[in-house]
Protein backbone atom coordinates (compact mmCIF):
# COMPACT_ATOMS: atom_id res chain seq x y z
CA UNK A 1 0.00 0.00 0.00
CA UNK A 2 1.02 3.66 -0.85
CA UNK A 3 0.14 5.83 2.40
CA UNK A 4 0.63 9.66 2.22
CA UNK A 5 -0.38 11.53 5.35
CA UNK A 6 -0.28 15.11 6.36
CA UNK A 7 1.46 16.05 2.80
CA UNK A 8 1.55 19.67 2.32
CA UNK A 9 3.65 21.43 -0.50
CA UNK A 10 3.41 24.99 -1.09
CA UNK A 11 5.34 27.10 -3.84
CA UNK A 12 6.65 30.16 -2.15
CA UNK A 13 4.00 31.48 0.60
CA UNK A 14 1.39 29.52 -1.99
CA UNK A 15 0.13 26.77 -0.02
CA UNK A 16 -0.38 24.22 -3.04
CA UNK A 17 -1.45 21.02 -0.77
CA UNK A 18 -2.84 21.36 2.70
CA UNK A 19 -2.51 18.53 4.65
CA UNK A 20 -3.27 15.62 2.26
CA UNK A 21 -3.42 12.21 3.58
CA UNK A 22 -4.44 9.29 1.04
CA UNK A 23 -4.28 5.43 1.18
CA UNK A 24 -3.84 3.62 -2.16
CA UNK A 25 -3.80 -0.18 -1.86
CA UNK A 26 -2.15 -2.74 -4.32
CA UNK A 27 -5.00 -4.42 -6.53
CA UNK A 28 -6.91 -1.22 -6.83
CA UNK A 29 -7.27 2.45 -8.72
CA UNK A 30 -7.50 5.01 -6.78
CA UNK A 31 -8.65 8.61 -8.72
CA UNK A 32 -7.74 11.82 -7.38
CA UNK A 33 -9.90 13.74 -9.21
CA UNK A 34 -10.93 17.77 -8.54
CA UNK A 35 -11.35 21.46 -10.47
CA UNK A 36 -8.13 23.04 -12.15
CA UNK A 37 -5.52 24.01 -10.27
CA UNK A 38 -6.72 22.77 -6.45
CA UNK A 39 -2.94 20.49 -6.54
CA UNK A 40 -3.86 17.61 -8.15
CA UNK A 41 -0.49 17.47 -10.27
CA UNK A 42 1.50 18.52 -7.42
CA UNK A 43 0.33 15.82 -5.14
CA UNK A 44 1.73 13.30 -7.68
CA UNK A 45 5.09 15.07 -8.17
CA UNK A 46 5.84 15.05 -4.52
CA UNK A 47 4.74 11.54 -3.77
CA UNK A 48 7.55 11.03 -6.75
CA UNK A 49 9.65 13.33 -4.73
CA UNK A 50 9.88 16.02 -7.80
CA UNK A 51 8.74 18.23 -5.12
CA UNK A 52 9.97 18.59 -1.68
CA UNK A 53 6.90 18.45 1.23
CA UNK A 54 6.84 20.78 3.95
CA UNK A 55 5.36 18.32 5.90
CA UNK A 56 3.75 14.76 5.90
CA UNK A 57 5.00 11.66 5.00
CA UNK A 58 5.18 8.91 2.02
CA UNK A 59 5.06 5.00 2.75
CA UNK A 60 5.45 2.61 0.78
CA UNK A 61 4.63 -0.82 2.73
CA UNK A 62 7.13 -0.96 5.43
CA UNK A 63 9.37 1.58 3.63
CA UNK A 64 9.26 5.26 5.05
CA UNK A 65 9.93 6.88 1.18
CA UNK A 66 9.69 10.84 2.99
CA UNK A 67 13.34 11.90 2.96
CA UNK A 68 14.15 10.01 -0.65
CA UNK A 69 14.71 11.47 -3.64
CA UNK A 70 12.66 11.02 -7.14
CA UNK A 71 15.29 8.57 -8.23
CA UNK A 72 15.32 6.85 -5.35
CA UNK A 73 11.54 6.10 -4.72
CA UNK A 74 11.40 5.34 -8.29
CA UNK A 75 14.26 2.16 -7.57
CA UNK A 76 11.65 1.55 -4.16
CA UNK A 77 8.64 0.84 -7.14
CA UNK A 78 7.10 4.31 -7.72
CA UNK A 79 6.51 5.21 -11.32
CA UNK A 80 4.91 8.22 -12.74
CA UNK A 81 3.17 8.77 -16.07
CA UNK A 82 3.24 12.53 -16.43
CA UNK A 83 0.55 14.74 -17.60
CA UNK A 84 1.54 15.79 -21.18
CA UNK A 85 3.13 12.07 -21.43
CA UNK A 86 6.29 13.97 -21.73
CA UNK A 87 8.46 11.19 -24.31
CA UNK A 88 11.39 11.62 -26.28
CA UNK A 89 10.09 13.09 -29.94
CA UNK A 90 13.39 12.25 -31.28
CA UNK A 91 14.00 8.65 -30.24
CA UNK A 92 12.08 5.83 -31.37
CA UNK A 93 9.85 3.72 -29.26
CA UNK A 94 12.73 0.96 -28.31
CA UNK A 95 14.84 4.18 -27.24
CA UNK A 96 12.36 5.67 -25.23
CA UNK A 97 11.71 2.32 -23.36
CA UNK A 98 14.90 1.49 -22.90
CA UNK A 99 15.50 5.35 -21.37
CA UNK A 100 13.43 3.22 -18.19
CA UNK A 101 16.55 0.96 -17.34
CA UNK A 102 17.78 3.69 -15.23
CA UNK A 103 15.00 3.12 -12.58
CA UNK A 104 16.26 -0.89 -12.89
CA UNK A 105 20.05 0.27 -12.76
CA UNK A 106 20.76 -2.29 -15.35
CA UNK A 107 19.96 -3.37 -19.15
CA UNK A 108 17.37 -6.03 -19.23
CA UNK A 109 15.40 -6.65 -22.36
CA UNK A 110 13.15 -8.40 -20.14
CA UNK A 111 11.75 -5.74 -18.81
CA UNK A 112 10.80 -3.78 -22.02
CA UNK A 113 9.04 -6.89 -23.01
CA UNK A 114 7.31 -7.43 -20.38
CA UNK A 115 5.95 -3.77 -20.66
CA UNK A 116 4.85 -3.85 -23.99
CA UNK A 117 2.53 -6.97 -23.58
CA UNK A 118 -0.04 -4.50 -22.58
CA UNK A 119 0.10 -2.88 -25.54
CA UNK A 120 1.27 -4.41 -28.24
CA UNK A 121 0.91 -2.19 -30.88
CA UNK A 122 4.48 -0.26 -29.80
CA UNK A 123 6.14 -3.72 -31.07
CA UNK A 124 5.55 -2.77 -34.76
CA UNK A 125 6.47 1.28 -34.29
CA UNK A 126 9.77 0.06 -32.04
CA UNK A 127 11.64 1.91 -35.07
CA UNK A 128 8.96 4.85 -34.98
CA UNK A 129 10.18 7.98 -33.39
CA UNK A 130 8.38 9.08 -30.40
CA UNK A 131 7.19 12.22 -32.62
CA UNK A 132 5.79 10.37 -35.27
CA UNK A 133 3.30 8.66 -32.60
CA UNK A 134 -0.87 10.01 -32.43
CA UNK A 135 -1.53 11.18 -29.40
CA UNK A 136 -3.04 8.24 -28.23
CA UNK A 137 0.10 5.71 -29.04
CA UNK A 138 2.53 8.51 -27.19
CA UNK A 139 -0.32 8.00 -24.33
CA UNK A 140 0.50 4.14 -24.70
CA UNK A 141 4.08 4.45 -24.94
CA UNK A 142 4.46 6.76 -21.65
CA UNK A 143 2.88 4.26 -19.69
CA UNK A 144 4.59 1.28 -20.97
CA UNK A 145 8.00 3.28 -20.40
CA UNK A 146 6.49 3.36 -16.76
CA UNK A 147 6.27 -0.47 -16.53
CA UNK A 148 9.62 -0.93 -17.38
CA UNK A 149 10.66 -0.20 -14.05
CA UNK A 150 8.48 -3.26 -12.84
CA UNK A 151 6.86 -0.77 -10.26
CA UNK A 152 4.79 -1.20 -7.23
CA UNK A 153 2.72 1.94 -7.74
CA UNK A 154 2.30 3.49 -10.88
CA UNK A 155 0.82 7.25 -10.95
CA UNK A 156 -0.73 8.59 -13.70
CA UNK A 157 -1.59 12.67 -14.31
CA UNK A 158 -4.96 12.94 -16.49
CA UNK A 159 -3.79 9.99 -18.93
CA UNK A 160 -6.81 10.51 -20.89
CA UNK A 161 -6.25 14.29 -22.00
CA UNK A 162 -6.29 14.67 -25.75
CA UNK A 163 -6.96 10.92 -26.28
CA UNK A 164 -9.17 8.99 -28.87
CA UNK A 165 -12.49 7.39 -27.49
CA UNK A 166 -11.19 3.79 -28.42
CA UNK A 167 -8.11 4.37 -26.86
CA UNK A 168 -9.50 5.43 -24.01
CA UNK A 169 -11.37 2.78 -23.21
CA UNK A 170 -8.23 0.73 -24.05
CA UNK A 171 -6.19 2.37 -21.50
CA UNK A 172 -8.88 1.85 -18.80
CA UNK A 173 -8.72 -2.18 -19.74
CA UNK A 174 -5.19 -2.28 -19.25
CA UNK A 175 -5.19 -0.46 -16.03
CA UNK A 176 -7.83 -2.48 -14.68
CA UNK A 177 -5.70 -5.52 -15.65
CA UNK A 178 -2.57 -3.85 -14.01
CA UNK A 179 -4.12 -3.81 -10.71
CA UNK A 180 -6.46 -6.91 -10.39
CA UNK A 181 -4.18 -9.28 -12.24
CA UNK A 182 -0.17 -7.35 -10.90
CA UNK A 183 -1.30 -6.14 -7.83
CA UNK A 184 -0.35 -2.98 -8.99
CA UNK A 185 -1.46 0.10 -6.60
CA UNK A 186 -2.62 2.74 -9.72
CA UNK A 187 -3.12 6.54 -8.85
CA UNK A 188 -4.96 8.12 -11.13
CA UNK A 189 -5.59 11.74 -11.25
CA UNK A 190 -8.45 12.55 -13.68
CA UNK A 191 -11.20 14.69 -14.41
CA UNK A 192 -13.21 12.66 -16.76
CA UNK A 193 -16.13 11.63 -14.39
CA UNK A 194 -16.80 8.40 -17.00
CA UNK A 195 -13.86 7.41 -16.89
CA UNK A 196 -13.14 7.33 -12.90
CA UNK A 197 -16.36 5.29 -12.70
CA UNK A 198 -15.57 2.61 -15.32
CA UNK A 199 -12.12 1.68 -13.75
CA UNK A 200 -11.85 3.20 -10.18
CA UNK A 201 -12.17 1.93 -6.71
CA UNK A 202 -12.18 4.74 -4.75
CA UNK A 203 -11.91 8.64 -5.26
CA UNK A 204 -10.67 11.00 -3.47
CA UNK A 205 -12.14 14.92 -4.05
CA UNK A 206 -9.45 18.00 -3.50
CA UNK A 207 -10.37 21.47 -3.57
CA UNK A 208 -7.80 24.43 -2.68
CA UNK A 209 -5.16 21.81 -1.48
CA UNK A 210 -7.28 19.84 0.55
CA UNK A 211 -9.24 16.79 0.60
CA UNK A 212 -13.29 17.58 0.69
CA UNK A 213 -14.79 14.24 -0.08
CA UNK A 214 -13.93 10.31 -0.65
CA UNK A 215 -15.11 6.87 -1.16
CA UNK A 216 -15.76 4.07 -3.00
CA UNK A 217 -16.15 5.40 -6.74
CA UNK A 218 -19.68 3.92 -6.09
CA UNK A 219 -20.45 6.92 -3.97
CA UNK A 220 -18.92 9.36 -6.74
CA UNK A 221 -23.05 10.58 -7.47
CA UNK A 222 -23.68 13.45 -9.61
CA UNK A 223 -24.45 15.37 -6.29
CA UNK A 224 -21.03 14.81 -5.03
CA UNK A 225 -19.71 15.49 -8.71
CA UNK A 226 -21.48 18.81 -8.85
CA UNK A 227 -20.36 20.04 -5.55
CA UNK A 228 -16.66 19.58 -5.56
CA UNK A 229 -15.94 18.68 -9.52
CA UNK A 230 -18.21 20.71 -11.66
CA UNK A 231 -16.84 24.47 -12.88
Amino acid sequence: MLAVDGLAVAYGAVQAVAGVSIRAPAGEVTCIMGRNGVGKTTLLRAIMGQLPARAGSVRLGDADLTAQPAHRRARAGIALVPQGREIFPRLTVRENLEVAWSALGRRDPAAIERAVESFPILRQFARRHGGDLSGGQQQQLAIARALVGGPRVLLLDEPTEGIQPNVIDEIGVVLRRLAAEHGLAVVLVEQYVDFVREVGTRFYALDRGKVVAEGPTAELTDEVVHRHLSV
